[in-house]
């Protein structure tokens, strides 16, 4: 009778752990996938993945390449971008980050452009085959829609900046991570991330008539790397926001912004 009850609270045991276990993996959301656009030259394709469409701001872009005459997925290449925006009297690109690596991450090469207007723009993706050593250029046109995520200022010191709010799914009540890229403009075609700055941030609440509050719990963007700077800012309550900043090189106020956001 011993052995029979104890078989049985095994099987509750084993049932109990297989549910548990299925009810995690279940609760993993997929990361999907949009296709932007796909290419081809010199027997390879280059598609183009996205997680929202593209806007005004900083825009993660996930490149595939494959070989089009086997269609085997090729997982060890270099991918550059070049962005244009052609505006018939003019051109320029903006602030793009290339892959860093030429091995890809689950099949697809992450890299980075920050659109600093709206409109068609056009990308040339180039392409080095290690397998091959085949070289390559896909050219894509889309259109990128309007934001507010990217402030275009002048420097005190003579220079224009562009000042990204990097959008995270929502904002929040509570304290949540707040992320910054700045870019300078060195030329039409030359847009360097500016790795020296110090921020200085104050989050507001207008309220009307006179009235408002901030917030604490708050801690200013650091630099990390390539221009991107991270902080913490805690929302005490839902409405419409004011991110106040002042950007200083060394000493000296380089730039003030203000973004607006919407807390849920």
């Amino acid at each position: 009778m011993k052995t029979i009850i104890l078989i049985i609270n095994t099987f509750i045991l084993l049932f109990f752990f297989a549910c548990s276990e299925n009810n995690a993996t279940n609760s993993d959301e997929p990361i999907t996938y949009t296709k932007l656009s796909a290419g081809f030259d010199k027997a390879t394709k280059i598609e183009i993945f996205v997680k929202k469409t593209p806007v005004v701001g900083y825009n993660k872009f996930y490149i595939s390449i494959s070989d089009s005459l086997t269609n085997e997925r090729i997982d060890d290449a270099r991918i550059t971008f070049a962005p244009l925006m052609d505006m018939g009297t003019m051109m320029h690109a903006c602030p793009f980050e290339n892959p860093v690596s030429n091995k890809a991450v689950d099949g697809l090469f992450p890299g980075a452009l920050t659109f600093i207007m709206s409109g068609m723009w056009q990308l040339d993706v180039n392409f080095n085959r290690n397998d091959t050593g085949t070289e390559g250029t896909v050219h894509f046109m889309f259109e990128v829609e309007a934001s507010s995520l990217v402030k275009n200022v002048d420097g005190n010191d003579g220079k224009k900046y562009f000042v990204t709010l990097i959008q995270p799914e929502k904002w929040q009540v509570g304290t949540t991570p707040i992320e910054f890229c700045i870019n300078s403009r060195a030329t039409m075609m030359n847009f360097p991330p500016e790795e020296k700055l110090s921020i200085s941030m104050e989050p507001w609440m207008d309220m009307g008539e006179g009235q408002g509050h901030g917030s604490s719990e708050n801690i200013n963007p650091a630099h990390m790397e390539k221009g991107h700077y991270k902080g913490q800012i805690h929302y005490t309550m839902t409405g419409s926001w004011d991110i106040n900043l002042s950007i200083n090189k060394g000493d000296s106020l380089l730039v003030e912004t203000t973004f607006e956001v919407t807390v849920e």
